[in-house]
């Protein structure tokens, strides 16, 4: 049984569970199979009917409900509105909000509004026109069969299939819109004729219709397993990673997919983030992702490099200053340039002296604290650190050493690098 037949098996159950006006329970359940006919308590279906084993089938397994309790009404013969089949494929989709408004002047009643706006934008179904939806107008199985491609199509399904239209004599009131989709349709095995040699590819779509349509993809008739369904959240992220970037709901890069057990996956609009990280350098943040019940963490790692926040912030400063002036310097960050006079020895965390302005008696002490990836500092080289000023220790300047480079043009064994 294929992945692609599952996809669209999704959708084909979706729409039986949402085509019913008035919703009520089926007591039957899905493994219970003591009693052999499920719509017997129903007094609109016919034993003797076509549909008869579709109906039966489909109540079952909890696909489709009655459309009225007392009395028991199961409405074979009802037709299927466009608002209904939107708005099943809709939640089925998660009921991701938050498209734009198409504008049709007719959409009167908020259940279906959403709906309509996911299935325009995503080009599932468009207007009837003169900017109108037509959300009351009942759909024809040619309109069905359009609709039901264009959502294969919106989960990656190949409708590339065809069928010849040409053996029923009625072929030919197939709009020519729906002509592709018609063949789709036959080839799969969604639609058949309504008789051997007649399509109605004009007439209104029924209940009793879509109940067969579900019992051969749903049954596995024609090979076709049970719906695919939603098992998680996933996020990726292709958006901006510099210092100082917020990770909210108003971050567009940010991209939320529902995953499905099958292994596909469909965007996902209605999301939100609780509580917004914002980047820091040289730090990787975490933000949760929730839409509905489900969750997922995020991970972006900031790409600017702390040194180039902090080395802008050090004042240039000569040993002088350093000595002559602790107060206007203490604590603060500065920038000071010389050679690398003792063998700082071995180890993460390590105190050199440099020489300032090549004269021995000009020593600055440098406490350096190394991080992994770092290329120490060895004696002779010529280097310019950046740090924070620490006051007078006896008889040196001390700076706690936060970055460094390493000058590659002078004497010495090392190389520029920052940190």
């Amino acid at each position: 049984m294929s992945k692609t037949m599952k996809r669209l098996c999704t959708f084909l159950l979706a729409l039986c569970m949402a085509v019913s006006l008035f919703s009520t329970a089926i007591l039957a359940d899905e493994n219970d199979w003591d009693n052999p006919c499920a719509s017997a308590a129903y007094s609109d279906v016919i034993k003797t009917m076509w549909y008869h084993q579709a109906v039966d089938y489909v109540l079952k397994n909890n696909i489709m409900t009655g459309t009225s309790a007392a009395p028991l009404m199961f409405s074979p013969n009802v037709a299927v509105s466009r608002a209904m089949a939107v708005q099943v494929l809709f939640a089925l989709a998660g009921k991701p909000i938050g498209f734009p408004d198409p504008g049709f002047t007719d959409l009167s009643q908020d259940w279906y509004k959403d709906a309509v706006y996911w299935a325009v934008y995503y080009k599932i179904t468009a207007g009837v026109g003169d900017g109108r939806f037509a959300p009351a107008q009942d759909v024809t199985r040619e309109q069905m069969a359009v609709i039901f491609k264009k959502a294969a199509e919106y989960v990656r399904i190949d409708t590339s299939k065809r069928g010849d239209l040409n053996k029923y004599s009625d072929a030919g009131s197939t709009s020519y819109w729906a002509r592709e989709a018609m063949q789709w349709a036959i080839a799969v095995g969604l639609l058949t004729g309504t008789s051997a040699t007649t399509l109605e590819p004009q007439a209104t779509l029924s209940r009793a219709q879509l109940a067969q349509m579900l019992y051969r993809f749903h049954s596995g008739a024609i090979g076709v397993p049970g719906p695919a369904s939603i098992i998680g959240i996933e996020a990726t992220y292709t958006g901006n990673t510099a210092h100082g970037t917020v990770l909210d709901k108003n971050n567009p890069g940010i991209n939320v997919a529902a995953v499905y057990n099958d292994g596909h996956t469909t965007a996902v609009q209605d999301w939100n983030i609780l509580v917004p990280v914002t980047l820091v350098a040289g730090e990787t943040a975490k933000v949760t992702i929730f839409s509905g019940a489900m969750q997922c963490d995020l991970e972006v790692p900031c790409t600017t490099n702390p040194g180039e926040l902090y080395k802008p912030t050090c004042t240039a400063v000569t040993y002088s200053n350093l000595v002559n002036n602790v107060s206007a310097f203490l604590a603060k960050p500065v920038k000071i340039s010389g050679r690398i006079f003792s063998n700082p020895g071995l180890g993460t965390d390590v105190v050199l002296y440099m020489i300032c302005e090549g004269t021995e008696s000009k020593k600055v002490k440098l406490n350096v604290s190394y991080q992994a990836g770092d290329k120490p500092m060895k004696i002779n080289d010529e280097v310019t650190v950046y740090g924070d000023y620490r006051g007078m220790d006896g008889s040196y300047p001390s700076i706690t050493v936060r970055y460094y480079d390493i000058d590659q043009s002078a004497e010495g064994p090392g190389e520029d690098i920052s940190r």
